[in-house]
């Protein structure tokens, strides 16, 4: 029998932190908060918003599409009722409006997007883009200790950086949750600067001190002449994996599939580069001059291709700025799909010539456009795991149950051609647990902001009609 004091269960009467019981989740599970609207959350979710309760400061890392915002959402709001205090959001600028939506879904309120330092607001929801961190003048948000979420905190994996030395120095928060579905991306010195901010010493100290112990280390000579010291190796893993643990909550979508529902549609928001807003407004610029509004059609089109895959297009005075051939668009879908890479994934573009070319990065056979064979297709339902890249005209008439992880790369004009696509993958027969993405360039001005805009309008107008 377990019985729960405080953060401290009791074993076969020995007294040990929640975090060392024999059933860690179940420990949490008996331990009972009173959370707004948790009948919305799946019990993996309600798991989650326990263990962030519990520890005070903590990273929750669940996998993309299994829902972390909401478990921060209702945390917060439970600790903001018990404590009086505000909560801010820290995120990536494309995600402002959709934390403001996911706000008031999960905790009836209205957030707050601070543009102004100078302004005061009301709401004790705020919510902040990371860039605005960097800026003097932000620190008068901190005051109060308000509790801190800080979504995709991998933006903060490099703690030499600006915004990682700024937050350290800022945020002394009893409440800190990090949300991100990869704490470690490119080494585990990534985990060592999250966790620097996140609980100071509770790791090595310094970066210095985290190698000495965790890297194998090797000295290389510089051009300059001078010599550093570089980990090419890692040792001494599983206990640093025993020393986290404590403060770090990881969910793949295998642990939690039965939990999930039938279809679960999630939108990715992409943040794309300078370089990329640069090219794109002179596009739009130089082809509403030459052409005029007529061609308004034609314009978004070609806008809608350069932000899908820039190779493509030809180049010409306006498109040869772009220095890359990949996208921030075509990088994050790579992170998707190395995600999922042990699962059946259906990829759909509009266009022929994106499918060829993610084709060609992601090395797949299985293309489905123009005339290709539905031969094409059918092997690749045989497969365990792999990827179908098609446009949307294999989104009529396949039976696509096989798959169950369906990425829209971008976005038709209409609800409707939107639910075909999924159609393909979530009908009669089904027997998978089905995962939708959406990548959508959600910077405002931009054209895929628009069109969701006006596949929500759509969506809006035939539920009216419909009575759906």
């Amino acid at each position: 029998m377990s019985e729960i004091n405080g953060n401290f269960i009791y074993e076969n009467g020995k007294k040990l932190p929640l975090y060392m019981a024999k059933n860690r989740e179940e420990a949490y599970r008996v331990k009972k908060f009173n959370l707004i609207n948790e009948n919305l959350l799946m019990p993996y979710q309600s798991i989650g918003a326990y263990f962030l309760l519990t520890r005070k400061r903590a990273i929750l890392s669940y996998r993309m599409g299994l829902g972390k915002t909401p478990v921060a959402i209702v945390s917060a709001h439970y600790l903001m009722v018990n404590t009086n205090r505000r909560v801010l959001i820290i995120c990536p600028k494309p995600l402002v409006k959709q934390w403001v939506d996911e706000i008031s879904k999960f905790a009836d309120s209205d957030a707050e997007i601070i543009d102004d330092f100078d302004r005061k607001y009301k709401s004790k929801w705020l919510v902040v883009n990371y860039e605005k961190i960097r800026i003097d003048g932000f620190e008068k948000f901190f005051v109060g200790d308000p509790i801190i979420i800080c979504d995709e905190a991998t933006k903060m994996k490099n703690f030499d950086s600006i915004l990682s030395q700024r937050f350290y120095r800022l945020c002394h928060s009893e409440y800190i949750f990090m949300l991100t579905a990869t704490p470690i991306t490119n080494s585990p010195l990534d985990i060592w600067a999250l966790f620097k901010q996140l609980k100071n010493d509770y790791l090595e100290s310094s970066k210095k001190e985290f190698l000495d112990h965790y890297g194998i280390m090797k000295e290389i000579e510089l051009k300059s002449g001078r010599k550093i010291k570089i980990p090419v190796d890692w040792k001494n893993l599983d206990e640093l994996a025993d020393k986290v643990k404590p403060l770090i909550l990881v969910k793949t979508y295998d642990q939690v599939y039965t939990q999930l529902p039938l279809k679960t549609v999630v939108d990715i928001f992409v943040e794309i580069s300078q370089e990329e807003v640069k090219v794109y407004n002179k596009i739009r610029s130089k082809i509403y001059k030459e052409k005029g509004a007529d061609y308004k059609l034609a314009l978004l089109t070609y806008l809608k291709r350069f932000l899908d895959a820039p190779k493509i297009l030809e180049k010409d005075e306006l498109t040869e700025e772009f220095s890359t051939e990949i996208s921030s668009k075509m990088l994050k879908l790579l992170d998707l799909v190395e995600e999922y890479k042990d699962k059946k994934i259906i990829i759909i573009s509009q266009y022929a010539d994106v499918v060829k070319e993610l084709g060609r990065i992601l090395e797949t056979e299985y293309l489905y456009y123009g005339n290709i064979s539905v031969e094409t297709v059918e092997n690749y339902l045989t497969e365990e795991k792999g990827i179908l890249i098609m446009t949307d005209k294999g989104s009529y008439g396949l039976n696509l149950q096989g798959a169950n992880i369906l990425i829209n790369y971008d976005l038709p004009w209409s609800d409707a051609s939107l639910e075909q696509r999924i159609g393909r993958v979530y009908r009669i027969g089904q027997t998978k647990k089905v995962l939708v993405f959406n990548l959508v360039v959600e910077q405002e001005y931009l054209i895929e902001s628009y069109i969701r805009q006006i596949i929500g309008k759509k969506r809006k107008i035939g539920k009216i009609v419909l009575k759906g």
